[in-house]
């Protein structure tokens, strides 16, 4: 049994755009769970962290770690909300889905 990375944007200089952001991506987990499909976020896991704790905002900060979760992952879901189709994160991400022929979807 795997799990599905869900990507979505985040980065915003606008702290209110990122909170948002991660609302939905929240949210569309709790849709995803609810139908026993397991998920895992970057921005749902780490959001609070990099508020709290002052870490890096930017994808080009994360990439390594979330590539790495990428890789390990059975697909990756792309949640539509504004801003993803001009996200560098979720550019990264579905560039390297395609590349390693992990399966991809939107959502």
């Amino acid at each position: 049994m795997g799990f599905k990375y869900l990507a979505s944007p985040y980065s915003h200089p606008d702290a209110a755009v990122r909170h948002d952001r991660f609302t939905y991506a929240q949210n569309a987990v709790v849709h995803l769970l609810s139908k026993r499909e397991w998920t895992y976020s970057p921005i749902v896991h780490c959001h609070t962290l990099a508020v709290a704790h002052n870490l890096p905002m930017d994808a080009d900060a994360w990439w390594d770690y979330n590539r790495a979760m990428l890789a390990a992952s059975s697909g990756l879901i792309v949640l539509k909300i504004d801003g993803w189709d001009t996200s560098v994160g979720v550019a990264q991400e579905l560039s390297y889905a395609r590349d390693n022929n992990i399966p991809w979807s939107y959502l």
